[in-house]
């Protein structure tokens, strides 16, 4: 179920989640790599099966539970982010995972190559315009340096704020959705 739609900066984000009790839950472990499927029985009766990778959670056959994710603009789906057993009062949230969405890892790889072409051009092009051939060299090689920092603070401070609106929405659709 949709839960709600918000905006960090210029991404969008929806939060889904599934309410209800556990029907069945099956656990394979292949390859050190731990699956497990839970089948749903959802609130409103229809059958929902969630499979997590790697999250090792604790229930059991009639335990009602809240599986909260994410989802990215222009995706028909995305990760788990939450798993609370609310028969046992256990939440588990996947931090890493949260952190992951923010970063936003193939875009912020592609900005930081453009960037320093971007900032290289800018070197060159002012060290053309320098009085002498140490100002040239100084202007070339330092200015991109200087501008690259200042980019990366920038990215870094906007990729914390994605991250701590991600995790106020989350735990706000635990409280209002997870009792």
């Amino acid at each position: 179920m949709k839960a709600n739609e918000f905006s960090v900066g210029k991404k969008k984000y929806e939060l889904h989640y599934v309410k209800g009790s556990v029907i069945d839950i099956q656990k394979t472990n292949t390859n050190n790599r731990l699956s497990e499927k839970i089948f749903i029985n959802q609130e409103n009766g229809e059958e929902y099966i969630a499979e997590l990778y790697n999250w090792d959670i604790a229930c059991r056959q009639g335990h009602s539970i809240l599986l909260i994710w994410v989802v990215e603009p222009d995706k028909d789906g995305g990760p788990y982010v939450v798993f609370k057993n609310i028969s046992t009062n256990n939440i588990t949230i996947q931090k890493q995972i949260i952190e992951n969405l923010s970063q936003n890892s193939l875009i912020n790889a592609m900005g930081c190559k453009m960037q320093t072409l971007i900032f290289l051009l800018i070197g060159l092009i002012g060290g053309g315009i320098g009085a002498s051939q140490e100002i040239n060299l100084g202007l070339t090689l330092v200015l991109p340096l200087v501008l690259y920092i200042i980019y990366l603070k920038t990215k870094s401070a906007s990729s914390n704020k994605e991250k701590k609106t991600l995790e106020k929405k989350v735990n706000e659709l635990i409280e209002q959705v997870g009792q």
